[in-house]
């Protein structure tokens, strides 16, 4: 409680919009066997923040009980934004897809596979216009991927500029060459070759190979203490991997990822925690192109629930708690990385 007012400790940057819906529990561990006690709404962009959002209680919910310790809230319904649009053509064959959509249980008749064209005007100068994977006309595997793909659009396509991120904050992406000296553990140790990457289009092109790795540097030359997160959007069957997850510590302040002035963050390569990087490409295919995302913010957000295993081989999803902060910092940078299995004459 605030005043008469109710803040959930979640904003834009975990992807809250207007129209939501969050269904108060007395006890997170009792959400299964226990109906809501009250069912919250977000009102008006005007009561979303970076972190925190003002929540109205909706117009048929029950009188609101008083909050205890264990009080917690659960999305129950999607917000304006975060509706997924499903394009198929007007076929007869198609006739079991509408009837999934409408009632997501019927059964198809059998013997049919669906595909996914790509209608992303990012990835169609690649010639990326149809994903690699197919599934059986059944609603037991098309719903998953309905639910995988609005997740990962959802995510993907909430990009948030910011002047401070945008202008302080550089990124570049280097080669790394094992040299023949061993550290203390038994690994090669590794080298650092060739120029930044990251093109001035803000494009990291690649020519794809199990033997290259590489390390992704980010400099903050701002006068903000800022934390970092970062995500591998892989637009060949929808998952999100984790590239860096800034560490949580419950209720304990953790120490910024990127302090200001000119620090920097290693990924990949010396002292970041972080496995060096490689690509490689799905049998077949000559071409991919992922999205590297980085979260950036004044305040240490947990986003762990943005990642997700493929829905081509099964389901995943939602739910997030932050603090809020003064003056606050939030924007993202988005590097798609073109993965090639050969360099094309003139590209």
């Amino acid at each position: 409680m605030k005043g008469s007012a109710y803040e959930m400790q979640a904003g834009s940057a975990h992807g809250v919009t207007e129209g939501s819906e969050f269904s108060l529990y007395n006890d997170s561990l009792n959400i299964d066997d226990s109906p809501p006690l009250c069912v919250f709404v977000v009102a008006s962009v005007a009561h979303i923040g970076p972190f925190t959002t003002t929540l109205t209680k909706h117009t048929s919910s029950a009188a609101i009980t008083p909050l205890s310790a264990t009080s917690c809230i659960l999305q129950t319904k999607a917000g304006k934004l975060e509706d997924l649009l499903v394009f198929a053509s007007l076929d007869e064959r198609l006739t079991r897809l509408y009837e999934t959509l409408a009632r997501m249980m019927e059964e198809f008749h059998p013997g049919k596979r669906i595909v996914f064209d790509i209608l992303d005007s990012r990835l169609a100068e690649y010639g990326l216009t149809r994903m690699p994977h197919t599934v059986a006309n059944d609603p037991q595997e098309i719903i998953p991927i309905l639910h995988g793909a609005a997740h990962f659009y959802w995510h993907l396509n909430r990009e948030v500029k910011n002047a401070l991120v945008d202008t302080s904050i550089v990124i570049e992406c280097n080669t790394l060459k094992r040299t023949s000296d061993y550290s203390i553990s038994g690994k090669a140790i590794l080298k650092l070759t060739g120029d930044n990457l990251l093109q001035l289009d803000g494009v990291i092109d690649i020519i794809v190979s199990e033997e290259t790795m590489y390390r992704y540097k980010i400099t903050n030359n701002s006068d903000r203490d800022l934390y970092i997160n970062a995500f591998y959007f892989d637009n060949t069957d929808f998952s999100i991997q984790t590239y860096y997850q800034s560490p949580t510590s419950g209720k304990f302040e953790t120490y910024p990822t990127l302090t200001q002035g000119g620090s920097s963050l290693t990924l990949g390569y010396d002292s970041g925690g972080v496995n060096p990087f490689t690509y490689c490409l799905e049998e077949g295919t000559n071409i991919d192109v992922g999205y590297l995302v980085f979260f950036i913010a004044s305040e240490n957000i947990n986003l762990s629930t943005i990642l997700q295993k493929t829905p081509f081989e099964g389901p995943g999803r939602k739910s997030v708690q932050v603090k809020p902060a003064a003056e606050p910092v939030y924007g993202t940078i988005l590097v798609p990385i073109v993965q090639r299995r050969y360099r094309v004459q003139g590209q």
